[in-house]
């Protein structure tokens, strides 16, 4: 199973047991899978090479969504599309047997919404069950996997834009705290511990969607670097919404008319809309640091210092 199909998976499954609607959810999956092993026609769908992958998550969107669930048609139709067509059943079963080996380690009730099995400890149980390494890149995917529905449901650009400010300062928070991530970033702390400190911190502050995509990003096991996990996620919003994020690191914000000649200059280096954020660091001295996507503009106080003194130093 690809980590953007789990990510995914992981978000809709949270939903179906809010729900309560898990059990329907298993039940579709074995149902598909079956129908596609036993219709050639089906199967020759899945494998026509280049097929048009939008068309396919709407076929079976649609089919699924005749007898089950948004949470089921949304997941099922998801993963047909994301896999390699010849392993879209086999990846269905996976999933299937994955949840119903959760349902047997928690003795949950399928239907139950009073499960033991609870959408709020899900991805930890889920994730640290079934993916036990990761690395920063399949995190990434994860992610990813886990912002796509969320990107598919909102009402409005101006809903992204919310979770999205949540996310930028949830980041922000972590990376000004040393110990906050060294704990949030410890491989040997557990995803249940981690998600009750994002709880703690977090949860009477941010709205449901930002709180959700925070806990999910510290249930990945083994991502040391949760701060740039969540950035992550703040670049994917900005680029939902048709921009780029450019982050800019200074002592002071900028005034509006700086920022407008600064965001001027650098959309058009790179051709296409940015979003300016603007993050504080003292340690700048004065200046600005630019990051957007591979480029980084150093017109710091404290680099300039620093190539001075290096100057000087080969000059003696």
């Amino acid at each position: 199973m690809r980590e953007i199909v789990r990510g995914y998976a992981t978000y809709c499954l949270e939903e179906a047991i809010s729900s309560g609607n898990l059990g329907s959810v298993i039940t579709a999956g074995e149902a598909l899978a079956d129908a596609v092993e036993s219709s050639p026609q089906l199967q020759r769908v899945f494998e026509i090479p280049d097929v048009n992958k939008r068309l396919i998550k709407e076929i079976v969107t649609e089919i699924v969504a005749k007898k089950f669930p948004n949470e089921a048609a949304s997941l099922l139709g998801f993963l047909s599309a994301a896999e390699q067509q010849s392993q879209v059943p086999a990846v269905i079963t996976q999933l299937v047997a994955e949840v119903n080996t959760l349902v047997r380690m928690t003795g949950a009730s399928l239907g139950n919404q009073n499960s033991s099995l609870t959408a709020d400890g899900f991805s930890s149980l889920y994730l640290g069950t079934f993916q036990q390494y990761t690395s920063y890149r399949q995190a990434r995917d994860l992610m990813a996997g886990y912002m796509e529905p969320i990107f598919e449901t909102a009402d409005s650009i101006a809903d992204l834009k919310i979770v999205e400010d949540f996310l930028f300062s949830a980041a922000n928070v972590i990376r000004e705290s040393r110990d906050l991530a060294k704990v949030l970033g410890d491989p040997y702390v557990s995803g249940e511990v981690k998600s009750g400190i994002i709880s703690s911190l977090f949860v009477s502050k941010v709205n449901v969607l930002a709180y959700r995509v925070l806990r999910f990003a510290v249930s990945i096991p083994r991502v040391r670097d949760v701060a740039g996990l969540i950035g992550f996620c703040v670049e994917l919003s900005v680029v939902e919404r048709g921009k780029r994020l450019a982050e800019v690191r200074s002592v002071v914000d900028m005034s509006a008319e700086e920022t407008a000649q600064l965001q001027n200059i650098l959309e058009r280096l790179i051709g296409r809309k940015i979003e300016i954020r603007f993050v504080t660091d003292p340690s700048l001295m004065g200046g600005f640091v630019v990051l957007l996507g591979d480029y980084l503009i150093d017109a710091s106080l404290l680099t300039k210092f620093n190539q001075l003194s290096e100057s000087l130093l080969l000059s003696a």
